[in-house]
């Protein structure tokens, strides 16, 4: 049995690391864009510079952030902001979270950073704590979820008809 587990766990953790693949290793044209577009800036306006970047050359966007992590520094206080801007981008979390912990940002920092997902896209909080999500319907969802949204004018059935 414990044979067993112990290939289980194995072929896991492979099939896991072969699903994420994360490098720390940084292309000179990734390093190169990032310090282009870090030149000018401050800490304040890093995240902003990476999303650009990310959405200017998403080919290279994990290589981006490999990069900008390395140009600050993995104990930065501007690391939150990048990864969430990585994410805003269009990295997924888990790529995002590989990333940094691969970079030497702290797992627990790399998580909750990525944890609120793409936060610029579609799908904007709603004015009554719910989401409107861009549809038709006019979803604006009161409680947590947000709800289906329906259709976009259907056929009235109070109208007699």
């Amino acid at each position: 049995m414990k044979k067993l587990t112990i290939a289980s766990l194995l072929l896991a953790a492979i099939g896991t690391s072969a699903m994420m693949p994360v490098s720390a290793e940084v292309s000179d044209n990734a390093t190169q864009i990032i310090a282009a577009a870090f030149q000018n800036a401050d800490a304040s306006t890093f995240a902003a510079a990476l999303q650009s970047a990310i959405e200017a050359n998403p080919e290279l966007a994990e290589e981006l952030l490999a990069a900008a992590i390395q140009a600050v520094g993995s104990d930065s206080a501007s690391v939150p902001a990048l990864l969430q801007a990585a994410v805003n981008g269009g990295l997924t979390s888990d790529s995002v979270t590989g990333i940094a912990v691969a970079n030497n940002v702290d797992a627990g920092i790399a998580s909750q950073a990525t944890a609120a997902g793409n936060t610029a896209g579609g799908n904007t909080a709603g004015t009554t704590g719910g989401v409107t999500n861009g549809n038709t319907g006019g979803n604006t969802g009161g409680t947590a979820g947000g709800g289906g949204g329906g259709g976009a004018g259907g056929i009235s059935e109070g109208n007699g008809l």
